[in-house]
């Protein structure tokens, strides 16, 4: 499951993404677990490049 929920600043609006798996097994919980610091490394650089692209 991903949520996003936008939140207006006086800086112009934050995005919080949430993930989380479904009915998944232990062992499945586990990889998601390790693989969580992946993810985000991955969804923040893509926000970088896309607020770059927005400022030109």
């Amino acid at each position: 499951m991903t949520e996003a929920s936008l939140e207006p600043r006086d800086e112009g609006n934050f995005l919080t993404l949430r993930c989380a798996p479904i009915e998944i097994t232990d062992a499945a919980l586990a990889t998601f677990i390790k693989q969580m610091a992946s993810m985000t490394g991955v969804w923040g650089g893509s926000f970088d490049k896309l607020g770059e692209w927005l400022d030109n």
